[in-house]
């Protein structure tokens, strides 16, 4: 869901119009590529599922509320990438008039996204500026815009995630006082908004990027929830710094333009990543929770994807109207 690179504005404003004009063959083999590498992942923990077997009969006899957390986990993730976007879109535009995105019908366009972003070419992230600009008359600039300033709060919170980690590690704070430290970012983020208010555009810009920074941080202390656990699933708890580790090398591999949502190179990544941690990490116990979490992944985007996906092909049909974007599902 989240780490969306900008694209240029689509060539045209017919609806239908999703897929960049240029290069499609290199989006099919960035999409090639990508499943290659995610079946290499497998076949390399299906060829030593040997030396993985305890780790998977914890994960046969984990308990069903960790299954479920872990599935239920990419929804939070979900909601607040709706959350944040719907604050960075929902302002003043350069042309005077106030721009609005219901929360529930952002919901549904990034869950559409989402799982569209699967398919070669990054459908998904396409569609959603041409749902913008047809539905909610939001111009291709300022979507471009919003997603511009959501990678930077994605970078931002990816740095303030390393140095939130490795200060509790090096202090030595566990339990609630880590918790604290972790929680801080997104509280001074938050108290930062409130107190710049929105007197005038200037000021509700800033006070919105803050809001933004504040909520895409919350996002991804929800992806380091999911490696813990994943790992917890496996039997192999992680440790702060590892679960912070984990979470920046799986954000900078959602946002490598080459294929959609990180297919095979998420996995990869923490494959290469486990073993060099400081108490290492099996190269194929870390790709098998790198699969264990694509596969909770999957299975949370395709009910939404496909029952969001059919509402905004139909709004998309329907075109926009004066008061479109208050609309909400």
């Amino acid at each position: 869901m989240t780490g969306e690179v900008p694209p240029p504005p689509p060539p045209s404003t017919d609806p239908d119009s999703t897929s960049p004009s240029r290069a499609p063959w290199r989006s099919i083999a960035g999409f090639c590529i990508g499943a290659a590498l995610l079946c290499a992942a497998a076949w390399i923990v299906w060829k030593d599922r040997g030396q993985l077997s305890s780790a998977w009969d914890r994960a046969r006899d984990a308990d069903w509320w960790l299954i479920a957390l872990l599935i239920c986990l990419p929804w939070i993730s979900w909601t607040l990438t709706s959350v944040m976007y719907c604050t960075l879109m929902n302002r003043r535009s350069r042309r005077g008039s106030r721009q609005h995105v219901g929360l529930g019908e952002m919901h549904a366009v990034l869950a559409s996204a989402w799982l569209m972003n699967y398919l070669p070419a990054r459908p998904g992230m396409f569609g959603r500026l041409a749902y913008h600009r047809v539905v909610n008359d939001i111009p291709f600039r300022e979507s471009v815009r919003a997603s511009i300033v959501a990678i930077a709060c994605g970078v931002a919170s990816m740095l303030l995630l390393l140095g939130v980690t490795l200060g509790a590690n090096a202090m030595g704070l566990y339990g609630p006082a880590a918790l604290i430290l972790l929680a801080a970012p997104a509280l001074c983020a938050a108290c930062l908004a409130a107190a710049i208010g929105s007197r005038d555009a200037r000021r509700e810009t800033i006070a919105r990027t803050a809001w933004a920074l504040c909520v895409r941080y919350m996002d991804v202390l929800s992806w380091m929830a999911r490696y813990v656990v994943a790992y917890q699933v496996l039997g192999r708890p992680l440790s702060l710094v590892e679960a912070g580790a984990f979470t920046v090398v799986s954000q900078i591999a959602a946002m490598v333009p080459l294929v959609g949502n990180g297919l095979g190179i998420r996995e990869w990544s923490e494959g290469l990543l486990g073993p060099r941690l400081t108490n290492a990490i099996p190269q194929q116990l870390a790709l098998s929770a790198g699969l264990l979490n694509r596969a909770a992944e999957v299975v949370a985007a395709l009910p939404v994807g496909l029952i969001c996906g059919a509402w905004v092909a139909r709004r998309m049909r329907q075109g926009g109207t004066p008061q479109s974007g208050h609309q909400v599902i």
